[in-house]
């Protein structure tokens, strides 16, 4: 627990370190404004000189695209509707001369709450146990409302320090 005077001493602290802080962050804000202004006007001088270039090349992808997308999305659809009885893709991988499909799935496993405390007999529920389990905040206090205060731990945020200048 910070103590009153604790309190004091710190806020002091921290006034003194904004007012030399402030007067440096000052001067790298001005740097960023005078770099950002440059930069702004060499981008749209770079994007009109490239504006020909893009406008050929995405004339030239348009029916490139067109092509590709059914394919893709077929592909796609074999792959993904390829699964065995848990779910789980049956192709990894499919390799041919020119090209490769790669499959890359996450699972996320779950579970039930009562199929656990079924499972596990009651003298094996140590602490160990206790922390298998989580419940989600969100349902839950739809389910009690404000009841779920009177047992719910406090909510606990690591504290964020944002500096800017007034």
């Amino acid at each position: 627990m910070t103590t009153k005077a604790q309190t004091e001493t710190t806020e002091r602290r921290v006034k003194k370190l904004l007012a030399k802080f402030a007067p440096i962050e000052q001067q790298r804000l001005d740097v960023c404004t005078v770099r950002d202004a440059a930069v702004k006007r060499e981008r749209e001088k770079f994007d009109e000189a490239c504006k020909p270039f893009n406008t050929l090349a995405n004339e030239a992808l348009e029916p490139i695209n067109e092509q590709l997308a059914p394919l893709v999305r077929e592909i796609e659809n074999l792959l993904t509707t390829a699964v065995d009885d848990r779910g789980m893709a049956l192709f990894k991988c499919v390799d041919s001369r020119e090209a490769r499909a790669e499959v890359k799935q996450q699972s996320q496993r779950y579970v039930d709450p009562q199929d656990l405390l079924a499972f596990v007999p009651e003298a094996d529920r140590t602490p160990e146990f206790w922390a298998c389990l989580e419940v989600a905040i969100g349902k839950t206090s739809k389910l009690l409302g404000s009841k779920i205060d009177e047992f719910a731990e406090p909510e606990y945020k690591t504290p964020k320090v944002s500096l800017s200048l007034k």
